[in-house]
């Protein structure tokens, strides 16, 4: 995946603490799951009931997900505002 994001000047989609340092050195645009939801929220996919509820579904499965981002979003969802 970094090999086509560098390629197409795309941006990579990952987790992976190695590949997203790797691919930061390189200039590759880097977004996670958290990104994901904020996307999918800003496009009306899905609401903000539904985002706060998956979202803490998913801390409790990846506790290395960052908590202080998860927060932040949590409290801007639970008020229905988009962040940014």
């Amino acid at each position: 995946m970094w090999y086509y994001s560098k390629k197409m000047s795309g941006v990579l989609l990952t987790g992976d603490g190695k590949l997203r340092k790797q691919a930061s050195k390189d200039n590759i645009e880097v977004r996670g799951i958290i990104y994901l939801f904020d996307v999918l929220l800003n496009q009306n996919l899905i609401s903000f009931q539904d985002a706060v509820e998956k979202i803490k579904q998913l801390i409790l499965l990846n506790n290395r997900l960052p908590k202080k981002e998860i927060d932040k979003r949590v409290e801007l969802w639970n008020d229905e505002k988009h962040v940014g």
